[in-house]
């Protein structure tokens, strides 16, 4: 009696459009253009959110200087209104 064979079969992926299985070395490659594809991708997306930060700390800087400027001219024409009402 024999025994029974040994069963190694790696499964074949076949690409759309191609005739044979890949190799191992084509699935390497592919892998490798996938995970460069990827960090491309994060790189990309981390620099637009920094330049998207970047772009709301210039907002909210013009807006707390905005908010400065319009106390110091409140201020400004509250003492000129005291100085003008205590002349009279």
């Amino acid at each position: 009696m024999l025994p029974k064979p040994l069963v190694e079969e790696t499964p074949l992926i076949y690409k759309r459009g191609r005739r044979r299985a890949i190799t191992g070395l084509e699935i390497a490659e592919e892998k490798e253009r996938d995970a460069l594809r990827q960090r491309c991708c994060n790189k990309r997306a981390a620099a637009i959110l920094i330049a998207a930060d970047k772009a709301l700390a210039a907002r909210e800087e013009e807006k707390l200087l905005e908010a400065a400027w319009v106390a110091d001219k409140r201020l400004q024409l509250s003492q000129l209104s005291c100085l003008n009402a205590s002349k009279d």
